[in-house]
């Protein structure tokens, strides 16, 4: 079975010869650590540098074609630069002023730049300009997914934009992570809908649910009075 048939049957819940391999596929699966592809090379018993068949360097092609991955990825995040790129003290600033430092083999947002601003300094701070984005890297990357859909049988994998709205968030510092309080954290995030779903067991069957908190205690009350009065 080709490649692509195989990916297009297992997305299609249909009967395959094997489970579809991924690898630097998309960014969840992606490698970036460079000490870990070097490693996985000598593994692999690969010497010399390596070979690409796109302009996205993402994997060496011989260790994808070793290890029989079904995927190959092209595209990528073509956000123009902007001045808050640059390198300062091991930390590499983006297009978006977001900061990152390498710990253990991965990038860590170290910086978010919009923690504790004001409305005054969001508006005024500078955001990448989509008008800004370069029409010969688009042109390129279309080229590539056009190559490899007819001079190969692989699987071909846009890249995604990564970013959600509450990664973006959590990253600038507006909706931030557990280690950067702000807004509302994710574990804050999860209690409400905990006491959402309590409150929907309250009205349900009339009694307090297992996870409820002191703190909702009123609301509850409340809520049992309106149900009373109804």
């Amino acid at each position: 079975m080709e490649h692509r048939e195989r990916f297009h049957r297992a997305v299609n819940h249909q009967k395959t010869d094997r489970a579809v391999f991924d690898l630097s596929g998309n960014p969840q699966t992606r490698v970036d650590y460079q000490q870990t592809k070097d490693a996985l090379a000598a593994e692999l018993g690969l010497e010399g540098p390596a070979v690409y068949l796109t302009s996205n360097h993402f994997l060496d092609e011989r260790i994808l074609t070793a290890l029989d991955i079904d995927t190959r990825s092209v595209g990528g995040m073509p956000t123009p630069d902007t001045s808050h790129v640059r390198e300062e003290g091991g930390v590499a600033y983006d297009a978006f002023g977001i900061g990152y430092r390498m710990m253990d083999g991965r990038a860590e947002i170290c910086y978010s730049p919009l923690r504790d601003c004001t409305m005054s300094e969001f508006e005024a701070y500078e955001f990448p300009d989509p008008a800004k984005i370069s029409q010969q890297q688009l042109d390129q990357w279309a080229k590539d997914a056009e190559w490899l859909h007819t001079q190969t049988d692989y699987a071909v994998i846009a890249e995604h934009p990564v970013l959600g709205v509450f990664e973006l968030g959590s990253r600038f510092g507006l909706l931030p992570t557990a280690n950067c309080p702000g807004l509302r954290s994710c574990d804050r995030y999860i209690q409400n809908r905990r006491k959402s779903a309590c409150l929907r067991q309250r009205r349900q069957c009339g009694r307090r649910g297992p996870h409820c908190g002191r703190a909702d205690e009123g609301v509850h009350e409340k809520t049992a009075a309106g149900a009373d009065r109804a």
